[in-house]
Parts: C-alpha cells; sequence; structure tokens
C-alpha cells in the first residue's frame, strides 16, 4: 500500500507540474500575442517613414544612416513575427487558414520584394514558373513567408553570383493536405473536386554554401551552421525552422 501511496503522490505532483507548465506557455504566449500587436503599430510607422525618407534628396551621409533604419526596422519586425508564430507552433495553436488564390499573383508579390535585396547586391536573380495553375487552394500567407524567408536567405548569404529559383507542380497525390476540410470555396452549390499536388520550389545560389555535417542543423531552432555567418549576416537562426514546422502542418515537406 505504501508503493501504491508513494505512486499516486508522484502523479498528482507531476499533473500538478504539467498544469503549472501549460500555464505558464498560455500566459507567454499571451504576453507575445500582446506585445506583437503594440509593437506592429510603430514599427510599421517607423519603416513606413523610412520609405519616404529614402525617396527624398538626401545627402549620401543621410542615405546610408536611414537606410540603415529601414533594414534595422524590418529585421526588427520580422524577429518580432518570428517568436510569434514559433510560440504558437510549439504548442500547436497555429492554424493553417486554405483559402482558393492566384498562385502566379503571389509569385509576383514575392519576386517584387525579393528583387531589391539581389539589385542591391548586384547579384543576378532569375524567377522561372514551369507549369503553374492560375488558382490553387492554400494558405497564401504561410506559402508566401516560406519563399521570403528561403529565397531570402539566399539572397542574403550570396555576395556574388545569382540565385535562381525554379518552381512547378508535382503529379496529383492521394494525401490531403491539413485544414482543407473546412476550407471556404467559390460556391456552395456546387462541390469542388479538388487534386491535391505538391508545390515544388527550388532555389539554387553561389552563396558561401555549407559543409555536409551541419546541413541537419539548418532546420534547428535558435541554430545557424557556422557562427561566423552569424556575426557577418545577422540572423536568429528562427525563420528555417518555422518554415519546417509551417510546411510539417501542412504535410509539406522542406530540403
Amino acid at each position: 500500500m505504501r508503493a501504491r501511496d508513494q505512486l499516486m503522490v508522484q502523479n498528482a505532483q507531476l499533473q500538478e507540474a504539467r498544469q503549472e507548465v501549460e500555464q505558464a506557455m498560455a500566459a507567454r504566449n499571451e504576453f507575445l500575442a500582446v506585445m506583437n500587436h503594440e509593437m506592429r503599430t510603430p514599427m510599421h510607422a517607423i519603416i513606413a517613414l523610412a520609405s519616404l525618407l529614402l525617396e527624398s534628396g538626401l545627402t549620401p551621409d543621410q542615405r546610408a544612416m536611414v537606410e540603415t533604419m529601414n533594414k534595422s526596422s524590418g529585421l526588427l519586425q520580422t524577429l518580432i513575427d518570428d517568436v510569434l508564430d514559433f510560440s504558437k507552433l510549439e504548442v500547436g495553436k497555429l492554424t493553417l487558414d486554405p483559402t482558393p488564390f492566384e498562385l502566379t499573383s503571389l509569385f509576383r508579390e514575392a519576386e517584387s520584394i525579393l528583387r531589391p535585396m539581389a539589385t542591391s547586391k548586384q547579384i543576378g536573380f532569375e524567377w522561372k514558373l514551369n507549369d503553374v495553375p492560375e488558382k490553387i487552394l492554400g494558405d497564401s500567407k504561410r506559402i508566401l513567408q516560406i519563399l521570403l524567408n528561403v529565397i531570402g536567405n539566399a539572397i542574403k548569404f550570396t555576395t556574388s553570383g545569382y540565385v535562381h529559383v525554379t518552381v512547378h507542380m508535382g503529379e496529383p497525390v492521394d494525401v490531403q493536405p491539413a485544414g482543407l476540410e473546412q476550407a471556404a470555396t467559390p460556391t456552395k452549390r456546387r462541390p469542388l473536386k479538388l487534386k491535391y499536388r505538391y508545390l515544388h520550389v527550388k532555389v539554387e545560389d553561389t552563396g558561401v554554401g555549407i559543409s555536409a555535417e551541419n546541413v541537419g542543423l539548418l532546420f534547428n531552432k535558435f541554430v545557424q551552421a557556422d557562427s561566423s555567418t552569424t556575426r557577418k549576416f545577422g540572423g536568429t537562426g528562427l525563420g528555417l525552422a518555422i518554415c519546417k514546422k509551417f510546411v510539417e502542418v501542412s504535410i509539406h515537406c522542406v530540403g
């Protein structure tokens, strides 16, 4: 009986500890959500004002300072979003929002954001779409976030040469991506017969590269394969970890 009583006490303690951890994680996520909301408005104002200043008549020194301010503000905004997204992903609170959207328009948006980064570094940037459909059903926000993160990394770590992006659709598969059960459809009168296909995005670059033994570290949180790259290029090591979580939620793969 004594052993049984000890086991019951231990189980009760474990249950209590688990509840405390869950409450702490819930409080953390609520705090991050509030801080994200409160910081987003002034951060957007800083980014917008910096962009307007860059269009005005600035001296070279003033332009350099404003460009630094604009870049730093953007990095801080990305970090804030990444921390919030990752905290949600860790506790399974982040869900997909699949809706019909124009895939080619999404790619044009991503390219318009990324091309100035490549142009400023004077590296080649080629974007090729191979027989992609005009419209698909998916979470356009998350797909765009993954594209910007992965391709943005390729540009960031490439100092000369090029970055090439090739996109194509795979063959139809039997696996249904997560979240489509409740997805909005263009019409409720006529149910859609959907074909599920993988979207393949291949990124090639002439950047600094990575050793074979460090490839496995790419998608770990708060880790960069080479500490020297952190000092030279910056970054927190969260972006690719979040991309991996996104595609795992969607029953996709990244690598």
